[in-house]
Parts: C-alpha cells; structure tokens; sequence
C-alpha cells in the first residue's frame, strides 16, 4: 500500500512537472510571436546599428586626427631642433644678431619670444599683441 502510493505520488509529481515545462514553453513561444517584441527587437537591432556606424566613423575620426597630430609633431620637432642650435650658436658666438637700424648696436631676445635693440625698439614682433588676463597667447 506505500509502495502504491509512492507510485501515485510520483506519477503525479511526473505530471506536473511535465504540465509546468509545457506551459513554459507556451509562454515562450506566444512572447516571442507578440509583435510589441518584434517592434522592440527591430528598434534594439536599428539603433545597434547605427550606433556600430557611429563608432566606425569615430575611428576613422581618430585615424585621421592621428595622422594630423604625428605630422603637426613631426614639424614642431624639426623647428625644435633648429631653434636649439641656433640659441647654442648664438650662446657660443657663432652668430651675431644684429638691428638693421642701428650697425653695431647688441640685440636681445627675451622669454616670450620678443627682439629688443639695446637702442631700446622692439625688432619683433613689430606690434604689441594685447592680452586678456587668463588668456593664453
């Protein structure tokens, strides 16, 4: 008698089981068909998409800043380069800089780049750039 019921008992445990995984998958087959998950699915898939584009063109962005940014590199590295042997020859008295107003007169550079006279005129820049305070030059 409880060995039968035993027997019931799991034949009925079979059976909802089996009852539970068909009802699982009735469910989830009537979602998937469900146009609202269609819609959804398509709208995920376009902007996915086009989100894909977006980064493919960002790459291409980059490539080319790239390429810009080693050129732009390239040459500020070769004036570099000129301008430290030319402040080592004028150091070492290689070479004179001289005002083509005044013969003989002692011509100073000084930090930002400005040419002075020792007659007291500016060589360069010709004119005086005005500068806001926080502005950088």
């Amino acid at each position: 008698m409880i060995h039968e019921l035993k027997l019931l008992q799991d034949i009925g445990l079979t059976l909802a089981i089996w009852v539970g995984i068909a009802a699982i998958v009735v469910l989830t087959v009537k979602l998937l068909s469900n146009p609202n998950v269609e819609g959804l699915k398509r709208a995920y898939e376009e902007r996915i998409e086009g989100l894909k584009r977006q980064i493919n063109d960002l790459r291409e962005l980059l490539k080319t800043k790239d390429i810009a940014y080693r050129e732009e590199l390239k040459k500020y590295t070769k004036i570099n380069k000129m301008l430290q042997e030319l402040n080592k020859a004028l150091e070492h008295g290689a070479i004179k800089l001289a005002c083509p107003q005044h013969q003989g007169s002692e011509v100073t550079i000084l930090a930002d780049g400005t040419i002075v006279c020792s007659k007291g005129h500016r060589l360069w820049p010709l004119e005086v750039k005005e500068v806001e305070v926080g502005e950088e030059t």
